[in-house]
């Protein structure tokens, strides 16, 4: 078998699919936060461990002894979460035993969003039925060649399977920058923290989406619950694209298992607010 594939695309009579089945670091997106850097990591560990553990059997052999005495699988004690020590740097997001859920507008994107979604305007449940809720949604279009390095497009170009370059991953997040926008609510699902997180994509140079799109801009209000939120309680959060509403349940208001986040365009804004995911925990 060549090291260029896999047993699997040993199977495959394409060429071209065969030797790309043996890729282990392929760039993959989109997905929750971080997922290329984790990604990347756990391949790069468990690869190691591989190997390291073929060497350690080899050694086995070489002194003649049978390697599943040593290493069976069903000697080893299966260790759960419960089982590990307490996080020394914590907060309260890593004691919550289900993962964070993330409506994301990217293409291609894989799962669910956990139980977020945008509302229909004409929904029965929607808060704010009846107020006008125009924000768009938008991806983006990209040609052929985005994402394609420059030496496969001269080699790809004029090849009949050329389509095989086209890179899939399309950002996408819904707009609004006129007052007639409106509003554009989310149904949050029930949460275990109550932090909520909205990320933006940033257009132009030097825009700073969690700064211009959300906690300085006066000209959009948002509210969770109809209770509008204080802007001097956001900050930026994980990173610069995006503003942590609410980083934990607030003591004075109910929790409920239907939450519902509003953004509302009061006045026509110069920087188009675009948002890309929304995250709730």
């Amino acid at each position: 078998m060549d090291i260029t594939t896999s047993r699997y695309g040993e199977l495959e009579t394409d060429p071209h699919r065969r030797d790309s089945l043996g890729v282990v670091m392929r760039n993959w997106h989109p997905g929750p936060m971080g997922f290329q850097l984790t990604s990347d990591a756990f391949t790069y560990a468990y690869t190691k461990a591989l190997l390291q553990a073929l060497d350690w059997i080899e050694e086995d052999f070489k002194r003649g002894t049978d390697p599943r005495e040593t290493w069976s699988a069903s000697k080893r004690p299966l260790l759960k979460k419960g089982d590990l020590p307490v996080p020394h740097n914590c907060q309260e997001y890593c004691l919550v035993d289900h993962a964070p859920a993330c409506l994301n507008f990217e293409l291609p994107t894989f799962g669910n969003s956990g139980g977020i979604q945008v509302m229909d305007p004409e929904d029965a449940s929607n808060p704010h039925k009846g107020e006008p809720q125009k924000w768009f949604l938008q991806q983006n279009k990209n040609d052929l060649w985005y994402m394609v390095d420059k030496g496969d497009i001269e080699f790809f170009r004029n090849r009949e399977d050329k389509e095989v370059c086209r890179h899939l991953d399309k950002c996408g997040a819904i707009h609004a920058k006129a007052a007639d926008a409106g509003t554009v609510v989310f149904r949050l699902p029930k949460m275990e923290v109550v932090l909520v997180v909205i990320c933006g994509i940033a257009g132009q140079k030097g825009i700073v989406a969690s700064q211009h799109f959300f906690i300085w801009n006066a000209d959009l209000e948002i509210t969770l619950n109809s209770v509008p939120v204080e802007r001097s309680a956001m900050d930026a959060w994980p990173n610069n694209k995006c503003v942590r509403l609410q980083q934990r349940f607030p003591t004075s208001s109910p929790r409920t298992d239907n939450n519902y986040l509003a953004l509302k365009v009061l006045r026509d804004i110069a920087v188009e607010v675009s948002i890309s995911h929304v995250i709730t925990l």
